[in-house]
């Protein structure tokens, strides 16, 4: 049988592809719903959650609020190279 998982491009020296593409977290589904919807939810939270499932946790604050961060340009990225050969990641 065959591998079901796509081969990644090849470069013609590492493995790795020579040109960086950023993902673009925006355009991902959960991105989208954490952003138009988290406030509401937390508004809400009270009259129509809470009896069944407890109490507003701080820490998911927080946490949505690294996730909308992550991946974005905005944020900081890092940038890898190697010493040895100057390839870069």
């Amino acid at each position: 049988m065959g591998s079901l998982a796509a081969s990644p491009p090849l470069a013609s020296e590492g493995g790795y592809p020579s040109l960086y593409r950023p993902r673009n977290v925006r355009a991902t589904a959960l991105y989208q719903l954490l952003e138009s919807y988290d406030e509401q939810v937390k508004a809400l939270w009270e009259d129509r959650f809470e009896k069944k499932y407890g109490f507003w946790r701080g820490f998911v604050d927080s946490v949505v609020a690294r996730y909308l961060d992550c991946g974005t340009v905005e944020a900081g990225f890092a940038r890898l190279r190697c010493e040895a050969c100057g390839s870069e990641r």
